[in-house]
């Protein structure tokens, strides 16, 4: 018991660092996000051995609704239909009191773990969206400015390309 409850918490704090890196410099965000994930309480509340439902359902849909509200508006049915989903399942293990010994517990990690699938499928699709918006400066006059000023820094100006690279000026010489 003492193993699963450490599992939760660690997966808690996770939880929590994760969605606050995904909050940026949003200090409000960042303090919504340490009162509705308490490390502090979950500890107490893991060490009297009695696992708190609500609360740890609380901390589920707040982790929930907050993807939400950073993931794309394109995206929102289908979040929505997947929390439906996900929470139509941990209702369902829940139930299940012949199969394991503590179904709330293994709940609440099987929700923990989405979550964390899903802030790690978000981080993705974010750095996607960014190397989009620099695709156009990348691919332009001020990208080919940029790697030139790149490779004169690493190695040195063109005018002393023989010298810094001997083995690209013999290919060259042997290519012309």
């Amino acid at each position: 018991m003492k193993a699963i409850q450490k599992q939760v918490a660690e997966d808690q704090k996770l939880l929590r660092e994760k969605v606050q890196h995904l909050s940026g410099d949003a200090e409000s965000w960042k303090q919504e996000i340490v009162e509705a994930i308490d490390l502090d309480l979950l500890s107490q509340v893991l060490k009297s051995g009695n696992l708190d439902i609500d609360y740890c359902g609380k901390i589920l849909e707040f982790a929930l609704v907050t993807l939400q509200r950073l993931s794309s508006p394109a995206q929102e049915d289908e979040m929505k239909a997947l929390h439906q989903k996900l929470l139509k399942e941990l209702a369902e293990t829940c139930q299940t009191q012949d199969e394991l010994k503590h179904p709330h517990i293994a709940a609440m990690i099987k929700g923990l773990r989405s979550v964390l699938e899903q802030i790690q499928a978000l981080k993705q699709e974010i750095s996607k969206v960014r190397i989009r918006m620099m695709e156009p400066l990348l691919t332009g006059p001020v990208g080919l400015d940029y790697l030139g000023k790149a490779f004169a820094n690493h190695y040195g100006s063109d005018l002393d390309a023989c010298i810094s690279l001997p083995l690209t000026m013999q290919w060259l010489s042997s290519v012309n």
